[in-house]
């Protein structure tokens, strides 16, 4: 009921003043949750989850997911990869990657809560998309979420092997014919490539 509560008030009160108790928050409650996040996230969002996607929903709140505890991002993103996860864990992972990425325009937030985490964040991508991609067609909306998602970390990828990571995971999309990848989908995908090629010094030699 307290975390209920907790993400209650972050919704609810906009203009309220929360960093005060946020040390206390993380140390009574958020921290000792961290270790079971993924076993807690499988068939539908837990409260804490919920109430870290609620954290994205504004830039003052984001420093709240790295500041307290450097656990945090990096067990949200293994929810992705949690034993039987349903769909609606994935989506509403993807829903706080979305937020954070399009916060990330802001001073500050792209170096401080993005980019430190995304060679986490395209692993677990990796091996979610391994497990499902018998089941999985382009066309699919969550497989077209994750590779928007991939478009959006690649301006954050710095060295060549986070470009070939990605390019691995893009690889059998692009050898998918369009009628089942679709155009928009595939031109996606050819613009992430090509944003990539620089970062990668054998394929540019």
């Amino acid at each position: 009921m307290g975390m209920k509560r907790l993400a209650d008030f972050f919704r609810n009160l906009a203009e309220f003043d929360f960093s005060p108790y946020i040390a206390v928050s993380f140390r009574k409650c958020i921290s000792p949750q961290l270790a079971s996040l993924n076993q807690e996230n499988t068939q539908a969002p837990s409260i804490l989850l919920e109430l870290f996607f609620v954290w994205t929903s504004k830039k003052e709140y984001t420093a709240f997911l790295i500041d307290y505890d450097d656990h945090v991002m990096p067990q949200v993103y293994t929810c992705l990869i949690a034993p039987a996860v349903k769909p609606a864990i994935v989506s509403r992972i993807l829903d706080i990657v979305d937020r954070l990425l399009s916060l990330s325009m802001e001073e500050g937030i792209s170096d401080h809560v993005v980019k430190p985490r995304v060679t986490t964040l395209l692993h677990n991508l990796a091996v979610l998309i391994e497990r499902t991609k018998q089941d999985a067609s382009a066309a699919n909306p969550l497989v077209q979420r994750q590779i928007n998602i991939l478009s959006g970390v690649s301006r954050y990828l710095t060295d060549s092997k986070q470009a070939t990571m990605l390019l691995t995971l893009l690889s059998p999309l692009l050898h998918k014919p369009t009628r089942l990848v679709g155009e928009k989908v595939e031109a996606n995908m050819l613009k992430i490539v090509s944003s990539l090629l620089p970062l990668i010094p054998a394929l540019t030699d």
